[in-house]
């Protein structure tokens, strides 16, 4: 469930995969959002395109370190943020 704050709607799902993105989007709870967190710090393993595209969110946060040895965020992660129509990534 999306949290709001000064009319603005955030998601944060933190290391939630993407079976528990699955989950989330068969649930029923309200899940879109202005401002998402991306999930797993932008690994591959979160942040599905489905679930990016259902959540039609304009801005996304990735929390990582500049060269980071897991290589994070993943190529694909940002390809399918891209193509979910992000305006800006954080």
């Amino acid at each position: 469930m999306a949290h709001t704050c000064r009319q603005k709607r955030f998601l944060f799902t933190g290391d939630a995969g993407k079976k528990a993105e699955a989950d989330m989007l068969t649930s029923g709870q309200g899940l879109t959002a202005d401002v998402y967190k991306a999930g797993h710090h932008g690994s591959k393993t979160s942040s599905s395109a489905k679930f990016l595209k259902a959540v039609r969110l304009e801005f996304v946060v990735i929390s990582v370190g500049a060269d980071n040895k897991y290589q994070h965020p993943n190529i694909e992660t940002l390809q399918h943020i891209h193509q979910a129509g992000v305006k800006k990534i954080y």
